[in-house]
């Protein structure tokens, strides 16, 4: 038998490897959302299952990433809502936009009268 020993680098012929190689970078680029935790764990495992045959001389091997990863933080905004056209709508609220023209805020000066 001319065959290579098994290892990580060459179970399923690169499979286990190559999802590794993916698991890891969906950990980092989870780690670097701004959108997630900061502080939040991720994990990544690799399952690997032999079921062997009776004879105990050859197996299937089932190779499963697992990856647990921060959940995205939730964002909250303000919505009008009312009836367009007879129809149920919705426009979202914007506080920082600048005032349309015509709708500018009006300040007035009091004159306080001096007793």
């Amino acid at each position: 038998m001319d065959k290579e020993t098994v290892s990580l680098e060459n179970l399923g012929m690169g499979a286990c490897m190559e999802m590794f190689e993916d698991g890891w970078k969906t950990l980092l680029a989870n780690v670097l959302d701004p959108n997630t935790p900061a502080k939040a764990a991720r994990s990544f495992s690799l399952k690997i299952t032999i079921k062997p045959n009776d004879e105990r001389d050859r197996g299937v091997v089932k190779i499963e990433p697992k990856t647990t990863l921060a959940p995205v933080n939730p964002f909250a905004t303000k919505v009008f809502i009312g009836l367009e056209a007879g129809k149920p709508a919705a426009r979202e609220y914007n506080d920082q936009q600048e005032p349309l023209p015509g709708m500018e805020r009006k300040v007035f000066t009091l004159n306080k009268k001096e007793d």
